[in-house]
């Protein structure tokens, strides 16, 4: 399945990327206010999409939508059967720079749904240990873009409840090559909602946009 999306990704229309458009899911979050000062800001950062599916990874710049079909074994897919407008920001490397402790590589969001992405699609993963240390190395990213982004969004500038505003939740993304280890897994997605107020991680590099009520 996944690769039959992967398969029609490259007949369709190519992203929007507008830096004067301001996206209805940045404006209900008010995340150019909760940002404002940084540079780049998060409108000169962002990525639109309305694609029914699209593929996005994360390179030397930033986190990016990609069309290249050789990034298949390493993306995050974007199911979006309705064709919603669709928001990438990078966060590492272009948003937040250098930040004591490591970032999410990124996030992709609608009005409903908010998701913070972190790539490890490098790690090799040659023992147990080591796909815990990756593991537990990418949750500490997650933890740390999500207490961000609830600080800056309770603001005065901005002053949302992000987590009860949006479905938020945050996904690790390994390569196809990479050993799963699926009782580790279940445990640090226990652990990880548990010490975050019920905020879903996921191992799962498929994520759908897919709104019924809509």
């Amino acid at each position: 399945q996944f690769q039959q999306v992967v398969s029609t990704i490259f007949e369709n229309t190519p992203e929007m990327s507008m830096p004067d458009y301001i996206p209805e899911a940045v404006k209900r979050l008010k995340l150019a206010s909760a940002f404002r000062g940084y540079n780049p800001g998060v409108l000169d950062c962002i990525e639109v999409s309305h694609d029914s599916n699209f593929m996005i990874v994360d390179d030397a710049e930033g986190t990016c939508i990609s069309k290249r079909e050789e990034d298949s074994f390493r993306c995050c897919m974007c199911v979006n059967p309705d064709n919603n407008e669709i928001v990438l920001l990078p966060i590492d490397k272009k948003l937040i720079k250098q930040r004591v402790g490591g970032m999410a590589d990124g996030a992709v969001f609608d009005e409903q749904k908010f998701v913070f992405l972190e790539f490890k699609d490098q790690a090799q993963g040659n023992s147990y240990s080591a796909i815990e240390d990756t593991y537990t190395k990418a949750s500490s990213q997650l933890t740390s873009a999500l207490h961000l982004f609830e600080e800056k969004l309770a603001s005065n500038s901005a002053s949302v409840n992000f987590t009860a505003s949006v479905d938020v939740s945050c996904h690790i993304i390994v390569s196809d090559k990479f050993p799963r280890a699926s009782a580790l897994e279940q445990n640090m997605m226990l652990l990880f909602a548990m010490s975050n107020n019920g905020v879903a991680l996921s191992f799962d590099k498929v994520i759908s946009f897919h709104n019924p009520a809509k």
